[in-house]
């Protein structure tokens, strides 16, 4: 199955109204695929792709993720802060982009 089909399966999946369930399950259906891949910013359109980030970023802050994610708690300062370059070195985010002006750009909310 080819990159751009699975996204679009997994655009029907998230529209179908499951998009409820936690992201990272709906997310990892896009990514049956091996690590080598190229990121899907060079294969999709830049408005699905921002609203990948947005769901990933999104549940990465979660409370139910937070609650269970001691890697990302041991990464926050005193003011509960994590540096871009550190969700941007997450494997879900790198599968997405490496750009770090659009993870900026979505972390700032103008994609909208």
């Amino acid at each position: 199955m080819k990159i751009a089909e699975m996204v679009g399966h997994f655009f029907s999946f998230i529209h179908s109204g499951y998009y409820n369930l936690p992201f990272s399950i709906c997310f990892l259906y896009s990514l049956i695929i091996a690590d080598e891949v190229k990121p899907l910013d060079e294969s999709m359109p830049i408005e699905n792709l921002k609203s990948m980030l947005q769901y990933q970023l999104e549940y990465y802050f979660s409370r139910e993720n937070l609650a269970k994610d001691t890697y990302l708690l041991s990464q926050m300062d005193s003011d509960q802060y994590v540096l871009i370059s550190t969700v941007a070195s997450f494997d879900q985010i790198r599968r997405l982009t490496r750009n770090m002006d659009l993870i900026v750009s979505v972390l700032k909310g103008k994609h909208v």
